[in-house]
């Protein structure tokens, strides 16, 4: 059964130093139970799991079977989430597809890349209201990064990170009509990085 330790860590956004301090050990004891060098037992997915803010059973859920081979048209486009303005400049966000917009060769081989519409002003002027944001899902986040935060509510944000910290945040807005948002580890599920957004009739 696979080791699930790294994915769920980069899920949360957090480093293998700041996850080890977070729970008292080192980064090489970290390292060997990410790569099995060192056996999960229940007492590291009890550790780890309040920091990473997931249940210990996740650690070591079965694996899943490998996706089958995108068609040609999936190669080709990411398809675009249906979204729709929520309160506090959120976004709700659905797994319905609502259209195909042309794959970039940054999202060439990332067959978990998807693309959501911008529906409010939080942003602005770096995404506009209505342009179309890429979404690249495995790739690392950090300060400074454009992500989307799936929260535990179920909603979503799109925010730039201006300081992460033991899986900490905080997220500002390029619009200074929107203060900056404080969460804790527990109060978002997982971080997807937000490559940029381009005006529909650009794409």
């Amino acid at each position: 059964m696979t080791n699930h330790l790294k994915t769920l860590r980069k899920a949360s956004g957090m480093t293998l130093e700041a996850l080890a301090a977070a729970i008292g050990t080192d980064r090489g004891t970290l390292s060997k139970l990410e790569n099995g060098h060192r056996r999960m037992t229940v007492d590291w997915m009890i550790k780890l799991a309040g920091p990473l803010g997931v249940e210990p059973k996740e650690f070591l859920a079965p694996e899943r079977p490998p996706p089958s081979p995108l068609p040609q048209a999936a190669l080709d486009t990411v398809p675009v989430r249906a979204a729709a303005a929520g309160q506090n400049a959120d976004i709700e966000l659905t797994d319905a597809i609502i259209e195909w917009v042309p794959r970039p060769r940054s999202l060439t081989g990332v067959p978990d890349a998807y693309a959501v519409h911008i529906v409010n002003s939080s942003m602005e002027p770096r995404y506009m209201p209505g342009w179309i944001a890429y979404i690249h899902p495995d790739k690392p986040v950090g300060i400074g990064n454009d992500v989307i935060v799936f929260l535990r509510d179920g909603t979503c944000l799109i925010k730039t990170i201006t300081h992460l910290d033991s899986g900490r945040l905080t997220l500002s807005s390029f619009n200074p009509a929107y203060p900056p948002i404080f969460l804790e580890r527990q109060d978002y599920v997982r971080l997807h990085r937000v490559l940029f957004g381009l005006p529909k009739d650009a794409i």
